[in-house]
Protein backbone atom coordinates (compact mmCIF):
# COMPACT_ATOMS: atom_id res chain seq x y z
CA UNK A 1 0.00 0.00 0.00
CA UNK A 2 -0.03 1.82 -0.45
CA UNK A 3 2.16 3.86 -2.63
CA UNK A 4 1.66 7.11 -1.14
CA UNK A 5 3.50 9.28 1.37
CA UNK A 6 3.70 12.79 2.82
CA UNK A 7 7.61 12.51 2.17
CA UNK A 8 7.39 16.55 3.40
CA UNK A 9 6.75 15.20 6.35
CA UNK A 10 9.07 16.65 9.65
CA UNK A 11 9.01 15.19 12.98
CA UNK A 12 9.27 17.89 15.81
CA UNK A 13 11.57 16.88 18.69
CA UNK A 14 11.24 19.36 21.06
CA UNK A 15 14.75 21.35 21.11
CA UNK A 16 15.69 24.63 21.70
CA UNK A 17 16.99 26.66 18.60
CA UNK A 18 20.26 28.47 19.08
CA UNK A 19 21.48 30.44 16.50
CA UNK A 20 24.19 32.92 16.02
CA UNK A 21 24.53 35.75 13.31
CA UNK A 22 28.75 35.98 12.42
CA UNK A 23 29.76 39.74 13.33
CA UNK A 24 26.10 41.12 13.09
CA UNK A 25 27.05 40.83 9.42
CA UNK A 26 23.32 40.68 7.78
CA UNK A 27 24.92 39.31 4.66
CA UNK A 28 25.93 36.09 6.64
CA UNK A 29 23.12 33.16 7.10
CA UNK A 30 21.22 32.14 9.93
CA UNK A 31 23.33 29.19 11.56
CA UNK A 32 21.25 26.93 13.33
CA UNK A 33 23.37 24.62 15.81
CA UNK A 34 20.73 23.06 18.05
CA UNK A 35 17.60 22.50 15.07
CA UNK A 36 14.28 21.67 16.40
CA UNK A 37 13.32 19.17 14.15
CA UNK A 38 14.54 16.86 12.11
CA UNK A 39 13.45 15.15 8.90
CA UNK A 40 11.72 11.66 9.04
CA UNK A 41 15.25 9.92 7.92
CA UNK A 42 16.46 11.43 11.09
CA UNK A 43 14.13 9.84 13.78
CA UNK A 44 16.33 7.24 15.23
CA UNK A 45 17.60 5.98 18.45
CA UNK A 46 15.51 5.19 21.74
CA UNK A 47 14.63 8.94 21.97
CA UNK A 48 12.78 8.86 18.61
CA UNK A 49 10.36 6.08 19.89
CA UNK A 50 7.98 8.33 21.38
CA UNK A 51 7.42 10.50 18.49
CA UNK A 52 7.21 7.50 15.76
CA UNK A 53 4.84 5.89 18.04
CA UNK A 54 2.92 9.37 17.96
CA UNK A 55 3.48 9.76 14.42
CA UNK A 56 1.75 6.58 13.81
CA UNK A 57 -1.17 6.51 16.13
CA UNK A 58 -1.66 10.32 14.90
CA UNK A 59 -1.65 8.88 11.31
CA UNK A 60 -4.01 6.31 12.36
CA UNK A 61 -7.01 8.78 13.53
CA UNK A 62 -6.80 10.79 9.94
CA UNK A 63 -6.90 7.17 8.38
CA UNK A 64 -9.70 5.32 10.27
CA UNK A 65 -12.09 8.54 11.55
CA UNK A 66 -11.01 11.50 9.54
CA UNK A 67 -10.22 15.01 10.84
CA UNK A 68 -11.97 18.78 10.48
CA UNK A 69 -8.77 20.18 9.06
CA UNK A 70 -9.77 19.26 5.02
CA UNK A 71 -12.83 21.23 4.37
CA UNK A 72 -13.09 19.78 1.02
CA UNK A 73 -12.27 16.29 -0.58
CA UNK A 74 -10.25 14.69 2.39
CA UNK A 75 -9.70 12.81 5.46
CA UNK A 76 -12.87 11.66 5.73
CA UNK A 77 -11.34 8.65 6.69
CA UNK A 78 -12.46 5.01 6.48
CA UNK A 79 -15.22 4.95 9.12
CA UNK A 80 -17.21 7.69 7.06
CA UNK A 81 -16.35 5.73 3.68
CA UNK A 82 -17.61 2.53 4.17
CA UNK A 83 -20.71 4.51 5.91
CA UNK A 84 -21.56 5.97 3.31
CA UNK A 85 -20.93 3.04 0.63
CA UNK A 86 -23.40 1.00 2.85
CA UNK A 87 -27.10 2.08 4.42
CA UNK A 88 -25.18 3.69 7.31
CA UNK A 89 -25.08 7.08 5.90
CA UNK A 90 -26.95 8.90 2.70
CA UNK A 91 -24.47 11.63 1.40
CA UNK A 92 -25.74 15.24 1.01
CA UNK A 93 -23.69 17.15 -0.55
CA UNK A 94 -22.19 17.84 -3.99
CA UNK A 95 -18.83 16.49 -4.31
CA UNK A 96 -19.32 13.83 -6.96
CA UNK A 97 -16.80 11.71 -5.77
CA UNK A 98 -18.49 10.77 -2.51
CA UNK A 99 -21.63 10.73 -4.53
CA UNK A 100 -20.10 7.81 -6.46
CA UNK A 101 -19.10 6.03 -3.27
CA UNK A 102 -23.16 7.03 -1.85
CA UNK A 103 -24.23 4.91 -4.89
CA UNK A 104 -21.03 2.51 -5.12
CA UNK A 105 -20.64 3.69 -8.60
CA UNK A 106 -16.94 4.54 -7.96
CA UNK A 107 -14.12 4.01 -10.41
CA UNK A 108 -10.39 4.01 -10.07
CA UNK A 109 -9.68 7.13 -10.47
CA UNK A 110 -11.75 8.59 -7.97
CA UNK A 111 -9.76 10.95 -6.64
CA UNK A 112 -11.56 10.59 -3.10
CA UNK A 113 -10.55 6.74 -3.18
CA UNK A 114 -6.91 8.01 -3.42
CA UNK A 115 -6.98 10.00 -0.71
CA UNK A 116 -7.85 8.23 1.86
CA UNK A 117 -5.93 5.23 0.53
CA UNK A 118 -2.77 7.53 0.70
CA UNK A 119 -4.07 8.48 4.34
CA UNK A 120 -3.33 4.47 5.07
CA UNK A 121 -0.75 4.06 3.51
CA UNK A 122 0.94 6.68 5.93
CA UNK A 123 -0.30 4.55 8.90
CA UNK A 124 1.48 1.66 7.40
CA UNK A 125 4.78 3.26 6.54
CA UNK A 126 4.81 4.88 10.31
CA UNK A 127 4.48 1.69 11.61
CA UNK A 128 6.97 -0.17 9.56
CA UNK A 129 9.10 2.73 10.38
CA UNK A 130 8.56 2.84 13.94
CA UNK A 131 8.51 -1.07 14.39
CA UNK A 132 12.39 -1.04 12.84
CA UNK A 133 13.27 1.52 15.32
CA UNK A 134 11.32 -0.72 17.88
CA UNK A 135 13.80 -3.56 17.16
CA UNK A 136 16.77 -2.02 17.83
CA UNK A 137 15.94 0.05 20.33
CA UNK A 138 12.60 -0.97 22.27
CA UNK A 139 11.62 -4.63 22.04
CA UNK A 140 9.08 -6.29 24.06
CA UNK A 141 7.38 -2.92 24.88
CA UNK A 142 4.34 -2.10 25.03
CA UNK A 143 5.06 0.58 22.38
CA UNK A 144 6.44 -2.17 19.88
CA UNK A 145 3.17 -4.34 20.57
CA UNK A 146 0.93 -1.25 19.84
CA UNK A 147 2.59 -0.40 16.48
CA UNK A 148 1.72 -4.34 15.25
CA UNK A 149 -1.40 -3.84 16.30
CA UNK A 150 -1.91 -0.91 14.61
CA UNK A 151 -0.49 -2.24 11.41
CA UNK A 152 -2.09 -4.83 11.83
CA UNK A 153 -5.65 -2.98 11.52
CA UNK A 154 -4.84 -1.30 8.53
CA UNK A 155 -4.46 -4.31 6.82
CA UNK A 156 -7.92 -5.37 8.05
CA UNK A 157 -9.54 -2.10 7.41
CA UNK A 158 -7.76 -2.26 3.81
CA UNK A 159 -8.92 -6.07 3.33
CA UNK A 160 -12.62 -5.02 4.54
CA UNK A 161 -13.13 -2.06 2.03
CA UNK A 162 -10.64 -2.46 -1.16
CA UNK A 163 -11.25 -5.22 -3.23
CA UNK A 164 -8.50 -7.61 -3.29
CA UNK A 165 -5.23 -6.94 -4.75
CA UNK A 166 -3.52 -3.95 -2.83
CA UNK A 167 0.12 -3.27 -2.71
CA UNK A 168 1.40 -2.46 0.73
CA UNK A 169 4.75 -1.23 -0.49
CA UNK A 170 7.02 0.95 1.36
CA UNK A 171 9.22 4.10 1.28
CA UNK A 172 12.72 4.87 2.72
CA UNK A 173 12.42 8.58 4.16
CA UNK A 174 16.08 9.18 4.08
CA UNK A 175 16.59 8.01 0.35
CA UNK A 176 13.07 8.55 -0.93
CA UNK A 177 14.04 4.73 -2.05
CA UNK A 178 10.31 3.17 -3.12
CA UNK A 179 9.90 -0.67 -1.86
CA UNK A 180 7.00 -2.22 -4.13
CA UNK A 181 5.13 -4.78 -2.76
CA UNK A 182 2.94 -7.25 -4.67
CA UNK A 183 -0.70 -7.26 -4.65
CA UNK A 184 -2.22 -8.83 -1.83
CA UNK A 185 -5.76 -10.94 -1.67
CA UNK A 186 -7.63 -10.68 0.80
CA UNK A 187 -6.97 -13.65 2.49
CA UNK A 188 -3.48 -12.33 1.66
CA UNK A 189 -3.83 -9.12 3.95
CA UNK A 190 -6.00 -11.52 6.75
CA UNK A 191 -3.29 -13.49 7.22
CA UNK A 192 -0.59 -10.47 7.13
CA UNK A 193 -2.88 -8.84 9.83
CA UNK A 194 -2.74 -12.03 11.86
CA UNK A 195 0.44 -12.58 11.66
CA UNK A 196 0.64 -8.66 13.31
CA UNK A 197 -1.58 -9.83 16.86
CA UNK A 198 0.82 -12.83 17.29
CA UNK A 199 4.39 -10.11 17.04
CA UNK A 200 1.99 -7.86 19.39
CA UNK A 201 1.10 -10.88 21.47
CA UNK A 202 4.86 -12.10 21.68
CA UNK A 203 6.06 -8.39 22.61
CA UNK A 204 3.58 -8.51 25.60
CA UNK A 205 4.68 -11.97 26.67
CA UNK A 206 8.35 -10.83 27.56
CA UNK A 207 7.66 -7.16 28.70
CA UNK A 208 9.20 -6.03 31.88
CA UNK A 209 9.40 -3.07 31.53
CA UNK A 210 5.60 -1.51 31.40
CA UNK A 211 2.91 -1.09 33.55
CA UNK A 212 0.25 -4.37 34.00
CA UNK A 213 -2.98 -2.05 32.46
CA UNK A 214 -0.36 -1.00 29.30
CA UNK A 215 0.17 -4.60 28.75
CA UNK A 216 -2.92 -5.66 29.07
CA UNK A 217 -4.64 -3.19 27.09
CA UNK A 218 -2.61 -4.00 24.00
CA UNK A 219 -3.30 -8.01 24.67
CA UNK A 220 -6.93 -7.61 24.63
CA UNK A 221 -6.62 -5.24 21.74
CA UNK A 222 -4.17 -7.87 19.97
CA UNK A 223 -6.73 -10.27 20.96
CA UNK A 224 -10.43 -8.81 19.72
CA UNK A 225 -8.59 -7.56 16.63
CA UNK A 226 -7.40 -11.24 15.90
CA UNK A 227 -10.87 -12.68 16.31
CA UNK A 228 -12.29 -9.60 13.96
CA UNK A 229 -9.59 -11.11 10.98
CA UNK A 230 -10.84 -14.93 11.98
CA UNK A 231 -14.36 -13.42 11.11
CA UNK A 232 -13.27 -12.31 7.78
CA UNK A 233 -11.06 -15.35 7.14
CA UNK A 234 -14.57 -16.91 7.63
CA UNK A 235 -13.05 -18.97 10.38
CA UNK A 236 -16.31 -18.26 11.99
CA UNK A 237 -15.51 -21.01 15.49
CA UNK A 238 -11.64 -20.02 15.71
CA UNK A 239 -12.88 -16.29 16.43
CA UNK A 240 -15.34 -16.76 18.54
CA UNK A 241 -13.05 -19.20 20.44
CA UNK A 242 -10.54 -16.28 20.73
CA UNK A 243 -13.29 -13.48 21.41
CA UNK A 244 -14.55 -15.57 24.14
CA UNK A 245 -11.10 -15.22 25.89
CA UNK A 246 -11.98 -11.91 27.21
CA UNK A 247 -13.58 -11.04 30.12
CA UNK A 248 -13.13 -7.22 30.33
CA UNK A 249 -16.42 -5.88 30.26
CA UNK A 250 -14.86 -2.51 30.59
CA UNK A 251 -12.10 -3.04 27.52
CA UNK A 252 -12.10 -0.36 25.19
CA UNK A 253 -9.04 0.54 22.79
CA UNK A 254 -10.39 4.12 21.78
CA UNK A 255 -8.70 6.64 19.12
CA UNK A 256 -8.69 9.83 21.49
CA UNK A 257 -9.71 13.10 19.83
CA UNK A 258 -8.75 17.01 20.95
CA UNK A 259 -9.44 20.46 19.95
CA UNK A 260 -5.90 21.14 20.43
CA UNK A 261 -6.03 21.02 15.97
CA UNK A 262 -8.42 20.64 13.42
CA UNK A 263 -6.19 17.58 12.17
CA UNK A 264 -7.28 15.71 16.24
CA UNK A 265 -10.71 16.41 15.66
CA UNK A 266 -13.07 13.85 15.36
CA UNK A 267 -13.71 13.55 11.34
CA UNK A 268 -17.39 11.88 11.96
CA UNK A 269 -18.61 14.95 13.96
CA UNK A 270 -17.26 17.57 11.11
CA UNK A 271 -18.73 15.48 8.39
CA UNK A 272 -22.41 15.46 10.08
CA UNK A 273 -22.25 18.46 12.24
CA UNK A 274 -24.96 21.39 11.07
CA UNK A 275 -21.99 23.96 12.41
CA UNK A 276 -19.50 22.04 10.25
CA UNK A 277 -19.43 20.26 6.74
CA UNK A 278 -23.11 18.33 7.26
CA UNK A 279 -22.48 15.93 4.27
CA UNK A 280 -23.34 12.93 5.89
CA UNK A 281 -27.07 11.98 6.92
CA UNK A 282 -27.90 9.15 8.35
CA UNK A 283 -29.64 6.59 6.25
CA UNK A 284 -32.96 5.35 7.00
CA UNK A 285 -33.69 2.46 4.19
CA UNK A 286 -31.62 3.21 2.10
CA UNK A 287 -32.32 2.66 -1.41
CA UNK A 288 -35.08 0.39 -0.25
CA UNK A 289 -33.77 -2.47 1.63
CA UNK A 290 -30.96 -0.96 4.05
CA UNK A 291 -31.75 -0.38 8.01
CA UNK A 292 -34.47 1.67 9.38
CA UNK A 293 -31.51 3.99 11.30
CA UNK A 294 -34.16 6.52 11.41
CA UNK A 295 -37.59 5.35 10.93
CA UNK A 296 -36.95 2.55 14.03
CA UNK A 297 -34.87 4.59 16.70
CA UNK A 298 -32.48 2.85 18.29
CA UNK A 299 -30.46 4.26 21.47
CA UNK A 300 -27.42 2.57 19.84
CA UNK A 301 -27.68 4.81 16.77
CA UNK A 302 -28.79 8.63 18.36
CA UNK A 303 -29.73 11.33 16.16
CA UNK A 304 -31.53 14.90 15.75
CA UNK A 305 -33.18 16.43 13.21
CA UNK A 306 -31.29 19.42 11.74
CA UNK A 307 -32.67 22.69 11.38
CA UNK A 308 -30.63 24.05 8.68
CA UNK A 309 -30.61 22.19 5.45
CA UNK A 310 -28.04 20.28 3.65
CA UNK A 311 -25.31 20.69 1.72
CA UNK A 312 -27.06 19.81 -1.78
CA UNK A 313 -30.13 21.62 -0.41
CA UNK A 314 -32.30 18.72 0.70
CA UNK A 315 -34.60 20.05 3.35
CA UNK A 316 -34.06 17.37 5.85
CA UNK A 317 -30.66 16.59 7.13
CA UNK A 318 -30.44 13.74 10.11
CA UNK A 319 -27.79 14.27 11.91
CA UNK A 320 -26.03 11.14 13.97
CA UNK A 321 -24.83 12.14 17.60
CA UNK A 322 -23.16 8.88 18.75
CA UNK A 323 -20.28 11.62 18.02
CA UNK A 324 -21.81 14.54 19.24
CA UNK A 325 -18.30 16.51 19.39
CA UNK A 326 -15.00 17.26 17.98
CA UNK A 327 -13.44 15.62 20.94
CA UNK A 328 -15.94 12.47 21.24
CA UNK A 329 -13.10 9.21 20.89
CA UNK A 330 -13.70 6.45 18.98
CA UNK A 331 -13.58 2.66 19.51
CA UNK A 332 -11.52 1.01 17.12
CA UNK A 333 -11.76 -2.54 19.28
CA UNK A 334 -13.88 -3.36 22.55
CA UNK A 335 -15.43 -6.21 24.63
CA UNK A 336 -18.92 -5.20 23.14
CA UNK A 337 -17.50 -6.64 19.97
CA UNK A 338 -15.90 -9.66 21.28
CA UNK A 339 -19.22 -10.63 22.69
CA UNK A 340 -20.75 -10.08 19.08
CA UNK A 341 -18.26 -12.35 17.81
CA UNK A 342 -18.91 -15.02 20.49
CA UNK A 343 -23.15 -14.65 19.56
CA UNK A 344 -22.08 -15.25 15.53
CA UNK A 345 -20.02 -18.27 16.79
CA UNK A 346 -23.16 -19.69 18.45
CA UNK A 347 -25.56 -19.35 15.62
CA UNK A 348 -23.05 -20.17 13.25
CA UNK A 349 -22.88 -23.68 15.09
CA UNK A 350 -26.22 -23.98 15.22
CA UNK A 351 -26.85 -23.40 18.65
CA UNK A 352 -29.44 -20.36 17.95
CA UNK A 353 -30.57 -20.29 21.39
CA UNK A 354 -27.19 -19.48 23.18
CA UNK A 355 -26.42 -16.65 20.81
CA UNK A 356 -29.70 -14.97 20.84
CA UNK A 357 -29.84 -15.26 24.77
CA UNK A 358 -26.12 -13.18 24.32
CA UNK A 359 -27.82 -10.70 22.06
CA UNK A 360 -30.90 -10.20 24.45
CA UNK A 361 -28.46 -9.92 27.18
CA UNK A 362 -26.90 -7.30 25.88
CA UNK A 363 -29.79 -5.37 24.09
CA UNK A 364 -30.69 -5.56 27.53
CA UNK A 365 -27.80 -3.18 28.94
CA UNK A 366 -29.39 -0.32 26.80
CA UNK A 367 -32.79 -0.69 27.73
CA UNK A 368 -34.05 -2.95 24.41
CA UNK A 369 -36.52 -5.60 24.60
CA UNK A 370 -35.61 -9.27 24.22
CA UNK A 371 -35.50 -10.05 19.53
CA UNK A 372 -38.13 -11.38 17.78
CA UNK A 373 -37.35 -15.30 17.68
CA UNK A 374 -35.84 -16.15 14.11
CA UNK A 375 -35.38 -20.31 14.83
CA UNK A 376 -38.39 -21.00 12.43
CA UNK A 377 -37.32 -18.62 9.83
CA UNK A 378 -34.06 -20.90 9.47
CA UNK A 379 -30.50 -20.29 9.53
CA UNK A 380 -30.02 -16.88 6.86
CA UNK A 381 -33.03 -15.58 9.05
CA UNK A 382 -31.32 -15.88 12.47
CA UNK A 383 -27.65 -14.70 10.52
CA UNK A 384 -29.29 -11.78 9.19
CA UNK A 385 -30.75 -10.66 12.82
CA UNK A 386 -27.06 -11.36 14.26
CA UNK A 387 -25.95 -8.70 11.01
CA UNK A 388 -28.32 -6.34 11.73
CA UNK A 389 -27.99 -6.28 16.01
CA UNK A 390 -23.81 -6.03 14.81
CA UNK A 391 -25.26 -2.96 12.70
CA UNK A 392 -26.56 -1.24 15.22
CA UNK A 393 -23.41 -1.98 18.03
CA UNK A 394 -21.04 -0.85 15.55
CA UNK A 395 -22.63 1.56 13.56
CA UNK A 396 -20.02 3.79 12.13
CA UNK A 397 -16.87 2.01 13.55
CA UNK A 398 -15.80 0.94 10.33
CA UNK A 399 -17.46 -2.35 10.55
CA UNK A 400 -20.53 -2.55 8.04
CA UNK A 401 -18.82 -2.83 4.85
CA UNK A 402 -16.84 -6.19 5.81
CA UNK A 403 -19.45 -7.98 7.53
CA UNK A 404 -21.89 -7.52 3.98
CA UNK A 405 -18.83 -8.49 2.28
CA UNK A 406 -17.79 -11.40 4.45
CA UNK A 407 -21.32 -13.23 4.62
CA UNK A 408 -20.90 -14.19 0.44
CA UNK A 409 -18.21 -15.65 1.12
CA UNK A 410 -17.51 -19.09 2.69
CA UNK A 411 -18.96 -20.84 5.03
CA UNK A 412 -22.18 -17.96 4.81
CA UNK A 413 -22.36 -18.43 1.03
CA UNK A 414 -23.46 -22.07 0.96
CA UNK A 415 -26.19 -24.25 2.72
CA UNK A 416 -27.79 -23.93 5.30
CA UNK A 417 -26.98 -20.18 4.79
CA UNK A 418 -26.61 -19.16 1.24
CA UNK A 419 -26.26 -15.43 1.20
CA UNK A 420 -26.67 -13.75 -1.96
CA UNK A 421 -25.88 -10.60 -2.94
CA UNK A 422 -29.97 -8.89 -2.14
CA UNK A 423 -29.32 -10.40 1.04
CA UNK A 424 -27.34 -7.65 2.36
CA UNK A 425 -26.46 -5.15 -0.51
CA UNK A 426 -28.90 -2.09 -1.09
CA UNK A 427 -30.04 -2.52 -4.57
CA UNK A 428 -29.32 0.68 -6.77
CA UNK A 429 -30.97 0.78 -9.95
CA UNK A 430 -30.32 -2.64 -12.28
CA UNK A 431 -29.32 -5.61 -9.87
CA UNK A 432 -25.75 -6.46 -10.16
CA UNK A 433 -24.24 -3.62 -11.71
CA UNK A 434 -22.69 -1.82 -8.84
CA UNK A 435 -19.05 -2.47 -6.80
CA UNK A 436 -19.08 -4.49 -3.70
CA UNK A 437 -15.94 -2.97 -2.60
CA UNK A 438 -13.55 0.38 -3.59
CA UNK A 439 -11.30 -0.46 -6.60
CA UNK A 440 -7.55 -0.06 -6.15
CA UNK A 441 -6.70 3.56 -7.20
CA UNK A 442 -5.24 3.86 -10.81
CA UNK A 443 -2.68 5.74 -9.23
CA UNK A 444 -1.22 2.63 -7.58
CA UNK A 445 -0.47 1.28 -11.70
CA UNK A 446 2.97 2.27 -11.66
CA UNK A 447 4.00 -0.31 -9.26
CA UNK A 448 5.42 -3.38 -11.87
CA UNK A 449 3.33 -5.91 -10.02
CA UNK A 450 0.14 -3.45 -11.13
CA UNK A 451 -2.91 -5.94 -11.23
CA UNK A 452 -6.75 -4.54 -11.66
CA UNK A 453 -8.45 -6.27 -9.06
CA UNK A 454 -12.57 -6.88 -9.27
CA UNK A 455 -14.34 -4.58 -7.31
CA UNK A 456 -17.23 -6.45 -8.23
CA UNK A 457 -16.41 -9.29 -6.25
CA UNK A 458 -16.96 -9.64 -2.72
Amino acid sequence: MLDFWRVARVVTLGGVVASTVAGCNARQPLVAKDPDVVTPGGATGPDALPVLRAGTIGDFAIAVVGAANVSNNGNEGIASWGGIFTDEFEDKDTFPTRSQMNTRDATAVNSSIAGQFANMGAVHNDAVRALAQYAKFGPSTVGQAEMFNVDGMMYIYTAEHFCSGVPFSTIDVATGKVTNSPFLTTPQMLDTALARFVSAQQALATDTSDGPADIKLQREFATVATARALLDLGQVGPAADTAATMTDAGFAYQILESVNSTRQENGVWNYTDPNQTQAFSVGDRKNGTGLPFVSSPDPRVPFFISGAPANNGDPVFVNQSKYPTSTTNFTVADFTEAQLIVAEGKIESGNYAAGKAMLDAMRATVGLAALPDSSGAGPKAEMQQLLSERAYWLYVTGHRLGDWRRVLRLPYSAAPFSFVQADVFPAVGSPGDHILSLPTPQQTNPNPNYVACDPSQP
